[in-house]
């Protein structure tokens, strides 16, 4: 797994292009769609934390329900770019309701200033980290009374439906069957960990938590031809089918990304 920030450093403005792109704004409006259905707190209330948090994409979305802010993440430049964004698209979103912090999560306790968060995410995080139940059971006990545990991954079923599909490649399918790490292309290829619902089930077993609904993140739009996906009615159908199929079994297994919301056992 990555030990330097430099595959993210270096590739910023393409995960940028990504992120405004039809294809990465279904992936976070699927996102927040799914955590809207367990926010109980009112606007202006949340104290959240974000780590890994990229482009701060997530804090867009969370500006108005926020008390307060906190963004984590190893890459210096994802970072400042986030800073610059969130002032732009929110310019009062500042002063001690939002905190940057450069530092990994793996330091979490070393990182952040004590107390406890209404709201945790961890989006696409997990597959860059050595030990993800290390870093699932650190943030969940950060969490506060009722709150809120967000983790987003990779599945290793769209790599192996990525290349038999898009790329055509039946031998690199066949051979994906039995593989959980894939190159993150995006960021120059950096070695990346897949997870099957299993796995990511299991990563929450035996850490007093207790799962309030699984997601499946972007199920058909990855397969389907790409020449319409800038139009708004084409755009809005699509995103109404994601939401619809992204509860229900078996499709939501087949999502680019699966989603699960946990609280802890006692709340």
């Amino acid at each position: 797994m990555p030990r330097t920030p430099i595959p993210f450093d270096r590739n910023v403005e393409r995960w940028l292009e990504y992120s405004e792109s039809p294809k990465g704004r279904l992936r976070h409006e699927l996102t927040w769609h799914n955590m809207k259905r367990h926010l109980k707190h009112g606007d202006g209330k949340l104290r959240v934390l974000d780590v890994g948090c990229g482009l701060g994409e997530m804090a867009l979305f969370l500006s108005s329900k926020a008390r307060t802010l906190v963004l984590l993440d190893f890459s210096d430049k994802m970072l400042e770019t986030a800073k610059k964004r969130l002032m732009q698209k929110r310019p009062g979103l500042k002063g001690d309701r939002i905190t940057f912090v450069h530092g990994r999560v793996e330091t979490l306790e070393a990182c952040l200033p004590k107390g406890r968060f209404d709201l945790i995410l961890c989006h696409t995080l997990l597959e860059y980290v050595d030990d993800p139940r290390g870093i699932v059971a650190s943030l969940a006990g950060r969490l506060a009374p009722g709150g809120l545990l967000s983790l987003v991954v990779v599945t290793w079923i769209s790599e192996v439906f990525k290349l038999a599909i898009l790329k055509n490649d039946l031998v690199g399918a066949r051979e994906a069957l039995h593989k959980r790490d894939f190159p993150a292309t995006i960021f120059g290829d950096v070695a990346k960990r897949t997870f099957s619902p299993d796995d990511l089930e299991e990563l929450v077993e035996g850490l007093n938590l207790k799962v309030l609904g699984r997601y499946g993140i972007r199920i058909f739009t990855d397969y389907l031809l790409q020449e319409g996906e800038k139009d708004s009615t084409r755009y809005r159908q699509l995103l109404d089918l994601e939401k619809e199929a992204s509860k229900l079994l078996p499709y939501l297994y087949f999502g680019r990304y699966l989603h699960l919301i946990c609280t802890q056992k006692d709340s």
